[in-house]
């Protein structure tokens, strides 16, 4: 034992020293001391969890100023968002290469609505939480299947609200505060303000946040009005969030919380990239409206210290859930036919709405057998989701008056997929098991997942002949972790999971034909649920504030489902066909590392922290590069926090290598070279009632795209710039509390 402490600690201190956390504002003690309950679902500090999980506080937030879920996680390596430039936005979360609605994004442990998008003009996205409401973010990396089932196949992005005690004083009955944000790259101006009180037993906060901005700045120079354009097409949008939560504490042992949170954002693009002319058709506009709501209202009970034989505490929550997505584009025509020409103008309507009634029971009882002890926690879930997607829309002849269903190669309504329900159902078990400085914690859950569609007369005339397949699935999902404390200041963990995802309503019955661009998408009733195997290892060591983490991981995915991938050319009408289909096996391995490390003896209140993540991924089956994976990234901070002073300075510097490999199937590609970008940040507390944070983002000013937002690009496309992140931008926030 002497002999690991002897070698690994200085090791780990080396390490940290080189390539330190990614929370580059982390105050002391460690960063490890942090507590989450989103990788166990019991309460544990970050040094004895047998996963990499990572914590972002609201503290965290403001200090990186963060205003979306892109910038929320601008310095943690491993995870990125994609930025669907253009029209749509921010999509959705990419962890270790797995993303999409492989990733489980929940907002107080409900569930947020699936991404979906089809053909041209219809993107449901999954940027649905405005930052300012949040008090936490837990980012818990690989398969949390035997936990929180389907849908959490590749990592979890567990959302938590604020409370009225993040607000309220120790005895004080009245909080407020005011935060106001301009940023330069969209032209973002922002404003928060949250009021919290309390009267005996109850206490109550509202909180609420608007958001308007422009279009999201890039590097490009052509300011054509035309497919050439590679400047930012014009755009203005908004944003409204209200949290409204009332608490009653009727003793020690109990909480009642009841929430009620909204949202409603709003986004008008003039697409400028889309003007083509030609003899024939001339698009002479296009202009998009973009609109998303959410409404949750949901009822908890959070219990403890009951001291029954068979419980000690849990909690349990019911919620209804409405998300919609509506979006209607315009478009501008002039068609030419020999010597007539008619002005024309389309009109299309893309709804996808997703409602959601569930509920969770989660029970915790400690036990102790001579020098074991137990925790357990066991636990169900249900929840029934109805969702609906639908098409509509015209073509009016300008000329002539005429109007018609008839658009393009479609006669509207149409529905992509029928109407469907979805029921899951979970139940799970999980037992922490101490021994000595040993800590084993396996865990079990099985799930049964039921898909029902229903057709009605719109699928029904646009699907002649096509019945839907009803769906039903089930598996066990078993874990086990290690963790190992081998020193009061080093621990090492292990861990294995199982990891499970049944297939999407849009992947078994989508289908979609056309005929202009000459391609289809398939329905497969055949679809296999995914499974994978996922394992981990690391060491953590924690001193003071120094701290360092590696890990290793290897993920094992099979029947891995490739949604619409190119299949073949259609015999007869010569049309690419394009279908979702279950890969043999996905892999995909990488290393993980981070670190903190005061430098107080050089200078006081100096500090250097960071972190690197490198990952590759392989279509085993078919020997190609898996197209999800990020290039590898390290990002270092160097803080200088002058004892005594209001004030704070870092620089913080991302490095990130070239993309090296990619499928070439149906390429070449564009491989983003590799960058380095430094941000400077800055706050200073003016008084005890206000603060000021200033953020200067790229100050070298360099070119570089992220290969979340090129992804499949061409490797000759002349407007690459277009996709190109923002050059030097300044962002500023005001903070007054009372």
């Amino acid at each position: 034992m002497s002999s690991f402490r002897t070698r690994v600690a200085p090791g780990l201190a080396a390490v940290a020293s080189l390539l330190p956390l990614a929370t580059p504002a982390q105050t002391p003690p460690s960063a490890l001391e942090e507590v989450t309950i989103s990788a166990t679902k019991t309460p544990q500090p970050l040094l004895e969890v047998p996963a990499t999980v990572t914590v972002i506080d609201a503290a965290r937030i403001d200090r990186e100023m963060a205003t979306d879920i892109k910038e929320l996680i601008r310095y943690e390596p491993g995870v990125s968002v994609r930025n669907a430039q253009g029209r749509f936005g921010l999509t959705d979360f990419n962890i270790r290469g797995i993303d999409g609605n492989r990733v489980l994004i929940e907002v107080d442990q409900v569930r947020m609505p699936q991404a979906f998008a089809i053909g041209s003009f219809s993107n449901a996205t999954r940027d649905g939480v405005d930052v300012d409401l949040l008090k936490r973010v837990d980012i818990v990396r690989g398969s949390a299947s035997s936990l929180y089932g389907s849908n959490a196949i590749g990592g979890v992005v567990a959302f938590t609200t604020k409370d009225p005690a993040d607000l309220l004083r120790e005895g004080e009955s009245f909080g407020a505060n005011l935060k106001l944000g301009y940023g330069e790259e969209d032209d973002g101006r922002a404003g928060t303000a949250t009021v919290a009180a309390r009267s005996g037993r109850w206490s109550g906060l509202v909180a609420y946040t608007r958001r308007e901005h422009g279009e999201f700045q890039n590097r490009g120079r052509i300011d054509a009005q035309d497919a050439s354009r590679t400047t930012p097409n014009p755009q203005d949008g908004y944003s409204d969030s209200v949290l409204a939560k009332a608490v009653w504490t009727p003793g020690e042992q109990h909480i009642v919380r009841l929430t009620l949170e909204q949202s409603r954002t709003d986004l008008f693009s003039d697409v400028y990239a889309a003007r083509t002319r030609t003899p024939a058709l001339a698009t002479l506009s296009l202009l998009g409206n973009d609109e998303q709501a959410r409404t949750r209202l949901g009822i908890e009970h959070q219990f403890r210290d009951l001291g029954t034989a068979l419980v000690d505490g849990g909690e349990w929550r019911l919620y209804r859930q409405d998300g919609d997505t509506t979006q209607y584009t315009t478009e501008e025509r002039r068609v030419g036919a020999g010597a007539a020409v008619s002005q024309r103008v389309r009109e299309r309507v893309f709804r996808y709405a997703e409602d959601v009634v569930g509920g969770e029971l989660t029970l915790r009882k400690a036990l102790a057998t001579g020098g074991v002890a137990h925790e357990l926690t066991w636990g169900v879930e249900y929840l029934q989701t109805d969702i609906d997607q639908l098409r509509d829309g015209f073509e009016l002849n300008r000329t002539t008056g005429a109007r018609s269903p008839f658009v393009g190669i479609e006669t509207f309504p149409v529905r992509d997929t029928p109407l469907t329900r979805t029921r899951e159902a979970g139940l799970y078990v999980q037992d922490e098991v101490r021994v000595g400085r040993w800590t084993f914690t396996p865990s079990v859950r099985f799930d049964r997942y039921e898909l029902e569609p229903t057709t009605d007369p719109i699928f029904s005339a646009d699907n002649p002949g096509v019945t839907p397949t009803a769906l039903t699935a089930s598996t066990v999902s078993p874990r086990l972790g290690i963790v190992w404390k081998a020193a009061e200041a080093i621990t090492a963990f292990a861990s294995y999971s199982a990891g499970f995802r049944a297939p999407p309503f849009g992947d078994v019955n989508a289908g979609l034909t056309n005929a202009i661009a000459r391609y289809t998408t398939l329905p497969n009733a055949d679809l296999r649920p995914e499974t994978s195997d996922n394992l981990e290892l690391g060491v953590r060591w924690s001193r003071g504030a120094a701290f360092a983490a590696l890990s290793v991981y290897s993920n094992r995915f099979d029947d891995f489902i490739e949604s619409f991938s190119f299949v073949g050319i259609q015999p007869g009408t010569g049309f690419t066909v394009f279908q979702s289909r279950n890969l043999d096996e996905v892999e995909i391995h990488g290393v993980e590392l981070q670190g903190a490390l005061p430098l107080g003896r050089y200078l006081p209140g100096l500090a250097l922290r960071g972190a690197l993540n490198w990952g590759e991924g392989d279509d085993t089956r078919a020997d190609l590069p898996l197209q999800t994976v990020d290039p590898a990234r390290a990002v270092i901070g160097l803080e200088y926090r002058p004892p005594g002073l209001p004030w704070r300075v870092e620089l913080v510097t991302t490095a990130v290598e070239r993309k090296r490999r990619i499928n070439p199937t149906g390429g070449p590609f564009f491989a983003p070279p590799g960058y380095v970008v430094v941000d400077l940040l800055a706050d200073w507390r003016l008084n005890e009632h206000a603060r000021v944070n200033l953020g200067l983002f790229n100050l070298a000013d360099r070119r570089y795209w992220e290969w979340a937002d090129v992804r499949g690009r061409p490797a000759t496309d002349p407007t690459i710039d277009f996709f190109s992140r923002p050059g030097r931008m300044l962002g500023a926030q005001l903070y007054l509390n009372w």
